[in-house]
């Protein structure tokens, strides 16, 4: 009998801090959106009813819309350069690409992602956000945030999505702007929580465009 009241009083415990977890994210997430800016263009935005582009063309059509915060997606290619897209196979059906995955970053420049938008290397995600400083830059699916945040021209305007402790941990000694990947919040440590400033994932907010 004893022991049947500590598994209830353990259950009863467990349930308040899951609680107590979810309206803490959820409270961070909401003074973020009402304190900041709660319309984001995930991956790049859409463009002409396209998504998941990382596109020239889907960028320039989310600022035109108002946006001031763009997620984009971060991948590495063959030979060591960041590029955006979301994810290789993805990627080689927006092409047509049938090579080696991932491809170099000659190849990967050479095709246009559904025959008319730009694929963007790192250089030119840089340029872009250079000409304009009005806006945010979250990048997603990084997991070495030394190499990203030293290639990004302002650390102040970047925002990292990180995805495991060690990076996290990395990226939180880096600069202010590591956030902690939702997915992940159930395989780190959690008080980790407190000690960073950005506790958040794309998909929390409001509004996407």
């Amino acid at each position: 009998m004893l022991f049947i009241n500590i598994l209830k009083y353990i259950s009863l415990f467990l349930i308040i801090s899951i609680i107590g977890l979810y309206s803490f994210v959820e409270y961070r997430i909401f003074q973020f959106n009402k304190n900041s800016i709660d319309i984001i263009a995930h991956a790049g935005g859409q463009i002409d009813g396209h998504i998941y582009t990382n596109s020239l063309e889907a960028l320039n059509n989310s600022y035109n819309e108002g946006a001031k915060i763009f997620e984009l997606d971060i991948r590495e290619t063959k030979d060591g350069y960041y590029v955006g897209t979301h994810d290789w196979k993805t990627w080689a059906q927006q092409t047509g690409y049938s090579g080696e995955l991932p491809p170099n970053l000659e190849e990967f420049k050479r095709y246009k992602i559904l025959n008319k938008y730009t694929a963007m290397s790192f250089e030119d995600i840089n340029n872009w956000f250079l000409s304009h400083p009005d806006v945010v830059f979250i990048t997603d699916k990084v997991d070495k945030p030394l190499k990203m945040v030293n290639l990004f021209y302002d650390k102040s305007k970047i925002k990292m999505e990180l995805f495991s402790k060690k990076s996290m941990r990395m990226g939180g000694g880096i600069f202010d702007g590591a956030m902690a990947n939702y997915y992940s919040l159930s395989q780190i440590t959690k008080t980790l929580l407190v000690k960073y400033d950005f506790i958040s994932m794309i998909e929390f907010f409001k509004k996407t465009i």
